[in-house]
């Protein structure tokens, strides 16, 4: 099953794009996303296998050094992580809405994970990097007091990772605000 992602955020796009062309080369790995970001940085998702994930990354990592920013595997992740990564969801239950603005891109979808693996709520939205500085943005909804929950468990994991910027809730959001995203 390939639920492991690698993620790469680089400080150069010239740089990046030839580790991608290394990584296709060299690993069987499904290239999620590879492109540039703001401001000026290059971005890398792939999803594969565990042992094909690391392999790109390391080779990320050798490649890259210092235009590496963050690097990171993620085994395991949550399945509709996955399926938000791909596209936007039209939310069922909108009776609250949490946002997480993350330092990174890889610092959202870290949290996109926890609070999918760890919260009765469904991820809606993920943005990454373009038109918001580089940073990451995480979207989700589901009643008060699971997304109230939510929000309360990603301010204690991220006292671990420092990697968020601000959280919000929003109890009974408008559709407008939540199409806003």
């Amino acid at each position: 099953m390939n639920r492991s992602l690698g993620l790469i955020e680089l400080s150069s796009i010239s740089k990046g794009i030839a580790i991608l062309d290394d990584i296709i080369k060299k690993v069987e790995v499904e290239v999620l996303t590879a492109r540039s970001i703001c401001p000026g940085k290059y971005m890398i998702l792939v999803q594969g296998n565990t042992s094909s994930t690391k392999i790109a990354v390391n080779t990320a990592n050798e490649l890259g050094q210092k235009s590496i920013l963050k690097s990171e595997v993620i085994n395991n992740l949550n399945a509709h992580v996955f399926s938000v990564i791909k596209g936007k969801i039209t939310p069922k239950n909108i009776n609250a809405l949490g946002v997480v603005e993350t330092r990174n891109v890889i610092s959202s979808i870290l949290i996109a994970d926890m609070v999918c693996d760890s919260s009765d709520v469904e991820l809606i939205k993920i943005r990454l990097g373009n038109g918001i500085g580089g940073k990451g943005l995480l979207a989700f909804t589901g009643d008060v007091s699971s997304v109230k929950n939510a929000v309360e468990y990603c301010k204690r994991k991220d006292e671990l990772y420092k990697g968020v910027i601000d959280y919000q809730m929003i109890n009974y959001p408008s559709i407008t605000t939540i199409n806003s995203i």
